[in-house]
C-alpha cells in the first residue's frame, strides 16, 4: 500500500510540475509576445507577421503561431517569402525550469515557400539573416549572411503538406517550377549535431515523385555543413528524368555545394561523380564523372532536348567540366573541359552516312562513277538502310566558350567506317571534315567493276571518300568534298597526266 501511495504521489507531483511549467511558459509567452516576434525578425532579417501566439498544452510543450508570414527581400519581389497557416515552436523542457525559452524544433502546417533566382544568379534566401534596412539599401549587391541562411533553414523541420515555388529569372523566358505535397520529418534542431531527415514531395508532377532521406549538419561546422542523402526521384512533367537510386555526400557552404562523392542509377546505367554546384553568381562550377551502360534514347531527351538527331545505343561517358556562375548564361560563357563518349551497337536514325557520301559523288576527271549496278545489290544492306547502323562510335569533344572542338569522331560499321574532326557551335551548328572508308572486301568488289575506283585507295587498300558535314545537326547532310576528291584523283593520276602533256608537247614541237 505504501509503495502504491508513493507512486501515485510521485505521479501527481510530476503532473503538477508539468502543469506549473506550462502555466509558467504561457505567462512567459504572454509577457514576451513582442520580444518573440522581434527575435524572429532579428534572426531572419525580414519583417515577420504573426496572427496570434498561444501555448501548446497537449504533447510536447511549445508555442503555437497562426497566420505566419515572412516578407520578401524587396530586390526579389513583393510576395511573402514564406507563409504558413500554423507553426508550432516546440520548446526544450529543461531550460523552462530556469526561466528560458529554447527551441527544440519547429513544425509548419501547409507552408508555402517562394524561392527566386534573379538574372544575376542571386537567390532570395541568401539575404536571410541580413537586416531589412541593410538589404534595402544594398539592393542587388546585398551580401549573404555568414552561414548562407543554413542555420535558419534548419527551422523548416518539420513540414506537413508544404509547397515550394521556384521562379528562375536566370533563364529566358523565366521558368517556374512547383513542388507540392512536401512532407519533411527530422530530428530535433541541434546546431552541434547532425540532423536526420526524411523527405517526400511531388515536384513538377501531380503525384509523389521524390523520396529522399539522410542527414544534415552539424550546422556550426566551420568547414561547411556536411550532408548525406539517399533516395530516388522523377520523372517530371517537363523532364523525362528518372533517378532510380541516389547516394551522395558532401558539404554545403554559402558559396556553393561541394559534392564529395555521388553514385546514381539512371537511364539504364550507373554514374559516379563529384564536383561543385555554385549558389552565388561568381561561384566555381565543376563536374567530373563517369557513366557506364547508359541507354542514349533515355539520356538525350534530358541533356539535349533540342537535338534533332536521334541516336540509339549503349554508351560509356567520361566528363570533366568546369566554369563560373550559377545561371545557364554564365555557365555557357565560361564552360571548359572534355567529354568523351563510347557507343556500342548504335543507330543514327533517319541518316545513312555511307550512302549519303558514296552515292553523291559527282562526275569527276577520271572517275565517272563509283558503284556499279553489280555492286549495289550485294551491299544493299549497307547502302539502302534509312539509318546508319554501327558497331562502335567514339567521340572526344574539347568544350570551350562559344565552340566545341571535335578532336575525335570515329565510327565503325558493317563494311564501312568514318572519321572526322571539326567544330560544333551553339544551336548545334557543326562544321566537320572527314572520310568515309569502305571495307577491303567492299573496296575490292567496287574496283573489280570500276577500275578508276583504285584512285581513291588509302594506305590500307580501302576506298576512302572525303566528305564535308556543315549545318545544323539533325538537318544537314554530308556532302562529298569535291576539292579533296579532285586533288586525290589528280594526285593518283599525276603520271598519266604528265604522259599526256608530254605527248602534246611532242606533237607541238614536231610541227
Amino acid at each position: 500500500m505504501r509503495l502504491r501511495w508513493f507512486a501515485v504521489s510521485l505521479l501527481a507531483l510530476v503532473a503538477a510540475a508539468v502543469v506549473g511549467v506550462l502555466i509558467f511558459a504561457g505567462r512567459l509567452v504572454d509577457a514576451n509576445r513582442d520580444r518573440i516576434q522581434s527575435s524572429f525578425e532579428t534572426a531572419i532579417g525580414r519583417p515577420v507577421h504573426i496572427g496570434s501566439i498561444g501555448v501548446r498544452l497537449i504533447g510536447r510543450p511549445g508555442v503555437t503561431l497562426t497566420d505566419v508570414s515572412v516578407a520578401e527581400d524587396p530586390a526579389f519581389g513583393n510576395q511573402p517569402f514564406l507563409a504558413a497557416q500554423e507553426a508550432a515552436v516546440l520548446l526544450k523542457v529543461r531550460p523552462l525550469f530556469h526561466g528560458r525559452l529554447e527551441i527544440g524544433r519547429i513544425e509548419l502546417d501547409q507552408p508555402l515557400v517562394r524561392i527566386v533566382r534573379n538574372a544575376d544568379g542571386r537567390f532570395n534566401y541568401q539575404t536571410l539573416g541580413v537586416p531589412e534596412r541593410q538589404a534595402q539599401t544594398s539592393g542587388a549587391t546585398s551580401a549573404p549572411p555568414a552561414d548562407g541562411g543554413f542555420g535558419w533553414a534548419v527551422a523548416l523541420f518539420d513540414i506537413e503538406d508544404g509547397a515550394v515555388e521556384f521562379l528562375d529569372n536566370g533563364v529566358s523566358p523565366p521558368k517556374t517550377t512547383e513542388i507540392r505535397k512536401i512532407s519533411l520529418r527530422a530530428s530535433d534542431i541541434a546546431l552541434d549535431e547532425a540532423i536526420q531527415f526524411k523527405l517526400s514531395a511531388a515536384a513538377d508532377a501531380p503525384t509523389e515523385n521524390v523520396a529522399l532521406s539522410g542527414s544534415f549538419g552539424p550546422v556550426q561546422s566551420a568547414d561547411g555543413v556536411p550532408f548525406e542523402v539517399q533516395g530516388n526521384f522523377g520523372p517530371f512533367e517537363r523532364l523525362p528524368l528518372r533517378v532510380e537510386s541516389l547516394d551522395a555526400s558532401g558539404k554545403a557552404r554559402p558559396a556553393g555545394i561541394e559534392i564529395a562523392a555521388a553514385s546514381v542509377t539512371a537511364f539504364g546505367g550507373e554514374f559516379t561523380a563529384h564536383g561543385t554546384l555554385p549558389l552565388v553568381a561568381a561561384g566555381p562550377f565543376s563536374f567530373i564523372g563517369k557513366g557506364s551502360d547508359i541507354e542514349l534514347q533515355k539520356l538525350l531527351p534530358v541533356v539535349a532536348p533540342k537535338a534533332k538527331q536521334e541516336i540509339e545505343g549503349v554508351a560509356s561517358i567520361d566528363v570533366a567540366l568546369n566554369g563560373v556562375g550559377n545561371t545557364e548564361a554564365s555557365l555557357r560563357a565560361s564552360m571548359r573541359g572534355q567529354v568523351t563518349v563510347w557507343i556500342r551497337d548504335g543507330v543514327l536514325r533517319h541518316f545513312n552516312l555511307p550512302s549519303e557520301v558514296v552515292n553523291r559523288i559527282p562526275s569527276l576527271p577520271g572517275l565517272s562513277q563509283l558503284l556499279s549496278d553489280n555492286v549495289k545489290p550485294k551491299y544493299a544492306a549497307v547502302l539502302n538502310r534509312p539509318d546508319t547502323q554501327f558497331e562502335s562510335l567514339e567521340a572526344r569533344l574539347d568544350v570551350a566558350p562559344g565552340v566545341t572542338q571535335v578532336e575525335t569522331f570515329k565510327l565503325v560499321g558493317d563494311d564501312f567506317g568514318a572519321e572526322a574532326t571539326g567544330t560544333i557551335r551553339p544551336v548545334l551548328q557543326a562544321d566537320l571534315r572527314g572520310e568515309v572508308s569502305l571495307s577491303r572486301r567492299f573496296s575490292a568488289d567496287v574496283a573489280a567493276d570500276v577500275k578508276e575506283a583504285r584512285l581513291l585507295y588509302n594506305a590500307d587498300d580501302e576506298i576512302a571518300v572525303p566528305f564535308i558535314f556543315r549545318g545544323e545537326i539533325g538537318r544537314a547532310r554530308p556532302q562529298p568534298d569535291v576539292e579533296r576528291l579532285t586533288s586525290s584523283i589528280l594526285s593518283a593520276r599525276g603520271s598519266d597526266i604528265l604522259k599526256e602533256v608530254g605527248k602534246g608537247l611532242n606533237k607541238l614541237f614536231r610541227r
